[in-house]
């Protein structure tokens, strides 16, 4: 199977965290596709409301939805270069490994 992007998202420091560790592991494995790590950045956060603060560090379900849709759409674009073919755009599909290690394939529509 061909893995074209790797994204992890924590509520967590960037530093030590898990997007850390997957980087590691997928440089032992000579990955070759797009990673992206979304976590607390290394610096101080103020106490507040957790919506604010999420909001002021990327880490929005709006945020998180908005790069992902970016991704998916190079990854069309891609996908349709080297196929000659249109590749529907309509159905994302994206394997989601939870924190007990449990993973699960999704589909989601996009746009709709």
């Amino acid at each position: 199977m061909l893995v074209l992007s790797v994204i992890t998202i924590e509520e967590n420091s960037a530093f030590g965290g898990l997007g850390q560790m997957v980087a590691a592991y997928l440089a032992t494995k000579s990955f070759k596709g797009k990673f992206h790590s979304f976590a607390i950045p290394d610096q101080f956060i103020q106490h507040g409301h957790r919506d604010i603060l999420l909001s002021q560090i990327g880490l929005t379900v709006e945020d998180l939805v908005e790069y992902i849709g970016k991704l998916h759409s190079v990854r069309r674009t891609f996908l349709q270069k080297i196929t000659g073919h249109k590749v529907d755009d309509s159905v994302l599909e994206l394997d989601v490994v939870n924190h007990t290690g449990e993973k699960t394939s999704k589909k989601s529509t996009a746009g709709k």
